[in-house]
């Protein structure tokens, strides 16, 4: 891989627009449980962190709400 190619992983600042793979730190949101392991460890919801203008964002914002309803 090339010194500036960037990774397709759907990762990008929403705030900034920074799509550089290693400027995007992601970690795991120990506030939300999606679910628990076979031995009980709990599997958290992945959260991302933007490395130049510090925005935070999850994987769910992505999806949008589903609950509001269409016009």
């Amino acid at each position: 891989m090339f010194k500036n190619q960037t990774r397709d992983m759907g990762r990008q600042c929403k705030k900034c627009g920074n799509a550089e793979w290693n400027k995007i730190k992601e970690f795991h949101d120990k506030s939300k449980v999606l679910y628990y392991g076979m031995q009980g460890t709990p599997i958290y919801l992945k959260k991302y962190r933007c490395g130049i203008c510090g925005e935070e964002w999850s994987e769910d914002e992505d999806l949008g709400d589903s609950s509001e309803p269409s016009a």
